[in-house]
């Protein structure tokens, strides 16, 4: 089963063991450097006649997760173009229960999996599907947390976008032993600077780029106040980086198909006691052996 090496619980989705949550207890190995890996947005059916495409960068993404083999596999969303189309979650479904079964997944919804502006219909229908639409953990020493960034918007229902938002303080208040908090999640809080508008892909104004002000302001205070580390996300097809107050802010380009001057490809991100680097690679060139001595 997927999460059996860590001592996770797991839910079957037609045959694809996702995992939900952790029971994972302290070892002696803590301390002993590892990595994980981020993909964003295999997004099967994005374009008109790309579904072959799509799906043959996603096997390659998973034969270099086997070949490679992290602690964990972290897919922050969009992981289907039409969340209403059977064929394409079986597509997604089919090629991640490639992943060896000894290696964890998690999963973070993206606004092509519940909606650009969610509904608690949508909300349940993904889970439905996968079980959960946020996770928090710790391994080896350090929290691991996902959430629905599009909860984090002004037009979902006020129950779920404040009581996510409950959720996710709860766990960085309890992640006070923790040596790093790192956090996933599909939409970026921002591209380049934490004062940017928000930023929208059509003049309707109906999907954003970015987190919205008030949200956006909102989550980053927490961030900041509770010492996060890194906040990786996708949604974008391309790479940015940004800072705030000591946060990284790591957006990632998509597996499937990529928009702009960046290629398709995965993040490798490596922890070496207290500190985390990370690298994304074009999927031709990720290299046969990850270096963990940073």
């Amino acid at each position: 089963m997927i999460c059996k090496s860590l001592g996770y619980k797991i839910l079957a989705f037609v045959g694809l063991c996702i995992c939900i949550k952790s029971i994972h207890a302290q070892t002696p190995s803590e301390n002993k450097p590892f990595f994980i890996v981020q993909l964003s947005d295999p997004q099967i059916g994005f374009f008109k006649d790309s579904t072959t495409v799509e799906i043959a960068r996603y096997k390659k993404a998973v034969s270099i997760i086997n070949r490679t083999h992290p602690d964990f596999v972290v897919i922050t969303g969009d992981l289907v173009n039409n969340a209403g189309s059977k064929d394409q979650l079986e597509q997604f479904r089919r090629v991640t229960a490639m992943i060896d079964p000894n290696i964890p997944v998690f999963l973070t919804p993206g606004n092509h999996d519940v909606g650009n502006t969610p509904d608690e219909k949508s909300i349940e229908y993904y889970k439905s599907l996968f079980g959960y639409d946020r996770f928090s953990f710790m391994h080896k020493g350090i929290r691991f947390i996902g959430f629905n960034t599009s909860l984090a918007n002004q037009k979902a229902p006020g129950d779920l976008r404040e009581g996510q938002y409950t959720w996710l303080l709860s766990e960085l208040k309890r992640s006070k032993e923790a040596r790093q908090i790192i956090v996933f999640g599909h939409i970026p809080l921002f591209l380049d600077s934490a004062s940017e508008p928000d930023l929208y892909y059509d003049k309707a104004k109906t999907e954003l780029k970015n987190m919205e002000t008030p949200e956006r302001e909102k989550y980053l205070k927490l961030f900041a106040k509770y010492h996060v580390n890194a906040v990786f996300t996708g949604h974008m097809h391309q790479n940015e980086h940004g800072q705030y107050e000591g946060v990284k802010m790591i957006t990632t380009s998509a597996v499937g198909e990529a928009l702009g001057q960046d290629p398709t490809g995965l993040r490798i991100i490596v922890f070496d006691k207290n500190k985390m680097t990370q690298h994304f690679y074009n999927l031709k060139d990720v290299p046969d052996h990850i270096n963990l001595q940073q």
